[in-house]
């Protein structure tokens, strides 16, 4: 299994993230996914153990190393609807960075100051990989403050190709050592699936990694995931305590539609239901609902709580498409919460990008059937219509021509870059060409429609990165980036 299905499939398991005696079940599982981090912060040591598991081969990194004329990933820019100024504002700014032919991998997360009109630092990812391809470390840098920090560092060890260990420690600035904060040990079955994880403190009196908590794992004869159960341990009294139990079931197509969670009830040594996740599949086994429900201790049983639906059909421009519901015990009906959509403008595929394998596990990238999604709108239900919320909007470059197969040897000329007042654009085209600037945003500034050749007046806009684009009989031909000065 490559590490990209390995990734498509993860989107769609179920990922339980929390202490191991403070449990909780996802309210989302797309768009809650903005980069590896989470998975890697997360209590979800079987997607964990699969994630790590797969390293990068060792042929990527020639892929790194070596010229493309594929289209560069830029940037992804965030932007939410303002109260305060009652307008569509930029808020993030996601960029990624590959060094030392990709065995090093920085994500940077800007916020943006409206006030000083300018980016500023928010985090810092970085993500070190050894020569097997292997993540080997990573550190999380974490910008509470403009200028103050706070660290977490966490390694890892491995043992016949498989996760043995994992060390984490922070620190906040201004304090050069790392104080030790946890120790995880994995350990397997002859088949090689997750059997105990054990979870390590460090103990100042023994000088030591000591077990305070521990999990198990069980599974069914065709190797299914059953059952995960939570343990705190005392290190001192050689004595285990059962916190939660997991129970998953599949249905015949081995899809996950059930899990249920039990916690400790109310006499000693019983355990009741506490909540619980219904998933639904179309017939390409393809997740199509899930249902959350609460347990009901007085009338013992299920009360809902909350629903996402899934739509896989692709529509226009829209690949995909998430909404989300709360139920009302008054009107005893579903209501609307929010709704995110997936969408491809331009028409990118996952192989005309370069270093897409990395991208779409370190940022929050996706691709569907192999369409790259270059913009998300997610909207909110509120006075009985869908409101706009936020948007997630791409931008890649190139400096060649991309698109369709008519036009692929067509002479462009686009000059001077850095442009000051008036930029000259030039292409050997027997159709009409439309020629428009955008911003960072995505918003179109300009647009002129010619042949041949034209001059497109910048000298309005603030110094800066644009994008210039190139349209021909309805289709995207060329796009780079553009520097005023």
């Amino acid at each position: 299994m490559t590490r990209i299905l390995f990734v498509s499939i993860l989107l769609i398991f179920i990922t339980f993230l929390g202490e191991a005696n403070d449990l909780c079940f996802p309210d989302t599982l797309l768009i809650k996914k903005s980069d590896v981090s989470k998975l890697l912060k997360s209590r979800d040591y079987i997607g964990k153990t699969n994630f790590l598991n797969q390293p990068f081969s060792s042929d990527y990194y020639d892929v790194l190393k070596s010229s493309s004329n594929k289209l560069e990933f830029d940037s992804i820019v965030v932007s939410e609807w303002s109260e305060e100024t009652e307008k569509v504002e930029k808020t993030h700014l996601y960029t990624c960075n590959f060094e030392n032919d990709g065995k090093r991998v920085v994500v940077n997360i800007f916020y943006w100051d409206a006030a000083k009109n300018k980016w500023f630092i928010s985090d810092e990812n970085y993500y070190l990989f050894d020569e097997n391809g292997r993540l080997k470390q990573v550190e999380f840098q974490e910008y509470f403050l403009p200028t103050y920090r706070w660290y977490t560092r966490i390694y890892y060890e491995y043992e016949n190709g498989l996760l043995k260990s994992e060390s984490r420690y922070d620190r906040v600035d201004e304090i050069e050592f790392w104080d030790e904060i946890e120790q995880i040990e994995y350990l397997y079955n002859n088949d090689n699936s997750l059997n105990v994880v054990n979870l390590k403190e460090w103990d100042i009196f023994e000088n030591d990694w000591i077990t305070n908590a521990y999990r198990k794992f069980a599974y069914d004869s065709i190797g299914n995931l059953t059952t995960e159960t939570g343990f705190d341990y005392n290190f001192y009294d050689v004595e285990s305590t059962k916190k939660f139990e997991l129970q998953y079931s599949y249905d015949n197509n081995l899809n996950l539609i059930e899990i249920v969670k039990y916690g400790p009830g109310f006499g000693e040594g019983l355990f009741e239901e506490e909540r619980k996740q219904e998933n639904t599949y179309t017939e390409f086994s393809e997740l199509s609902t899930e249902i959350f429900y609460n347990w009901d201790y007085d009338l013992k049983i299920w009360n809902a709580d909350s629903k996402n639906v899934y739509s896989n059909e692709t529509q226009g421009i829209q690949l995909f498409e998430e909404s989300s519901y709360v139920w009302k015990d008054k009107e005893a009906s579903w209501k609307g919460s929010n709704k995110v959509e997936y969408l491809s403008e331009y028409n990118y595929y996952s192989e005309d990008i370069n270093n897409w394998e990395f991208l779409q596990v370190y940022m929050p990238a996706f691709s569907f059937d192999g369409m790259v999604c270059d913009k998300i709108e997610n909207t909110i239900w509120e006075n009985d219509q869908w409101l706009f919320s936020s948007a997630y909007n791409y931008y890649f470059s190139i400096g060649s021509v991309v698109g369709i197969e008519t036009v692929e040897n067509l002479e462009i000329s686009i000059y001077p870059n850095p442009v000051v007042n008036v930029l000259s654009v030039k292409i050997d085209n027997l159709f009409e060409t439309t020629c428009t600037i955008r911003d960072l945003n995505g918003r179109i500034l300009s647009q002129t429609n010619f042949q041949n050749n034209t001059q497109v007046d910048v000298s309005y806009l603030k110094s800066g990165i644009y994008f210039i684009e190139l349209f021909s009989e309805n289709e995207r031909i060329y796009v780079d980036k553009i520097i005023k000065n």
